[in-house]
């Protein structure tokens, strides 16, 4: 089991929870482009039934997630994905961890996707999986559970807790309505640009030298 937990260096983590910050940003940066380019408008109201998160619960809510990611992220990148570097290739590996993370995810985005009406299950599936990806990358840079947790946790919140989609299925602060089915593919090629982006750093600091440090 410490296995699974440990970081490659407090540098890493350090590094890697300093970066969250940008990256979280970039992650999102759907949500305002989608806005500037009038794609989406903002709503207080949901399209759907389900209850407005208060404001008092926010801080709640974060602490909430983080330990359920925290709990993600040591199963599928603390133990299925070293499990398989150890194993294969980083890129056999990446796929593998992918097809055993999809046994557990696709009833819950199935659940969750068929919900969205205007997303739709198949684009919800596959900006998931872009964001598995790209956080499966991230771990690979940083050799650090804490980070790709602190990034993990800060996405769900923003994305699920603080301004979600008004079809969806999550009790959310704010929301927002698509005014053009153009937004999802905005979310899904923005989803696709992160990974092509994390790959390239990776590559830059020498890929196969990360791998065995974990």
């Amino acid at each position: 089991m410490i296995e699974w937990i440990k970081n490659r260096s407090r540098q890493g983590t350090i590094r890697g929870i300093l970066s969250s910050f940008v990256f979280l940003m970039l992650l999102n940066a759907f949500i305002p482009v989608g806005r500037f380019l009038a794609w989406i408008h903002f709503t207080s109201l949901p399209t759907v039934p389900h209850q407005k998160i208060p404001g008092w619960a926010l801080p709640i809510g974060f602490f909430v997630l983080l330990a359920a990611m925290w709990g993600w992220e040591i199963f599928f990148r603390g133990f299925i994905l070293r499990f398989f570097l150890k194993r294969f290739s980083w890129q056999q590996a990446l796929l593998l961890h992918t097809v055993v993370l999809n046994i557990i995810l696709i009833p819950l985005l199935w659940q969750t996707g068929a919900a969205m009406k205007e997303m739709g299950m198949v684009r919800f599936f596959l900006g998931e999986n872009l964001f598995e990806l790209f956080l499966a990358l991230f771990f690979l840079n940083t050799g650090s559970i804490l980070a790709v947790t602190f990034l993990h946790g800060l996405c769900n919140f923003i994305r699920f807790l603080m301004v979600s989609d008004a079809g969806g299925p999550f009790p959310t602060r704010y929301f927002y309505v698509a005014d053009s089915d153009a937004f999802y593919w905005l979310y899904l090629a923005m989803g696709l640009g992160m990974v092509v982006l994390q790959l390239w750093i990776n590559r830059k600091r020498g890929m196969e030298e990360l791998i065995p440090s974990l």
